[in-house]
């Protein structure tokens, strides 16, 4: 099982992927190492279907339920090969995080049908009776630590993403970076409730500056990477993280 369960958390172009392939780079590795012996960290990067995906982002009302319940499926398929890892288990974006970011927005936007929506409830109450929410069995495949990359500036977002070069992306829209910049806010605001509302424990939530420039400040991932180590560490103990 899982010793640890981490999601790291924010919106498109918050910089997961960067801060996840550094925790994940030689140099990560050794600095968690440092703080959690033999961490043995599997990065399960946020997949998303390619032809959803640009389906989604030519009309997002009519491929809004395709992207969302597909994305749903493939995070619970991740979050169940977590389960049987034997040390700390890192997400980019978690079933519950995408439910109650993404999902959420697609739905108040009109665009996500009732069909759907019900659908990804079905999906997230399935997934979470069949990998446990019983104390012992959540901290198995459930995250226990969120870190919260917060870029508030949706501009600073979109010149990210336009940078990265998706052309299954395009542009994405400021107003679409904005509102979904809302959503996380309410949803780490509100993480009691955001987790509670499927019987679930609410995990603790770091969070981090995402609008740093790692080209400018290249020592703010090995900063962000110690941060991380530190929350592990306290709560791992000692014999359970040489173990983990």
């Amino acid at each position: 099982m899982a010793r640890k369960v981490i999601g790291l958390i924010g919106n498109i172009g918050a910089g997961k992927s960067t801060l996840g392939a550094f925790l994940t780079s030689e140099r990560g590795r050794r600095l968690l190492d440092q703080r959690v012996p033999g961490a043995n960290v599997r990065y399960f990067h946020e997949t998303v279907d390619d032809c959803a995906k640009e389906l989604f982002y030519q009309d997002r009302e009519s491929f809004s339920d395709a992207l969302e319940v597909i994305q749903a499926r493939l995070r619970v398929l991740r979050h169940t090969v977590a389960f049987n890892h034997t040390g700390i288990a890192m997400f980019d974006r978690t079933l519950i995080e995408g439910s109650e970011t993404f999902r959420r927005n697609s739905f108040n936007d009109g665009y996500l049908t009732h069909q759907a929506n019900e659908e990804y409830d079905r999906i997230v109450k399935q997934a979470a009776d069949r990998l446990g929410r019983s104390a012992d069995k959540q901290p198995r495949w459930l995250e226990t630590l969120l870190v919260y990359l917060r870029v508030q500036d949706p501009e600073l977002l979109q010149a990210r993403q336009t940078r990265r070069g998706d052309a299954k992306e395009g542009v994405i829209p400021i107003s679409y970076l904005k509102a979904m910049n809302d959503r996380y806010e309410e949803f780490v605001g509100e993480i009691q409730e955001s987790y509670g509302r499927w019987g679930l424990r609410a995990p603790e939530v770091l969070v981090l500056d995402g609008t740093r420039n790692i080209h400018t400040e290249p020592g703010c991932l090995e900063e962000h990477t110690e941060r991380i180590a530190e929350k592990i560490a306290f709560s791992i103990p000692p014999a359970d993280a040489r173990n983990a």
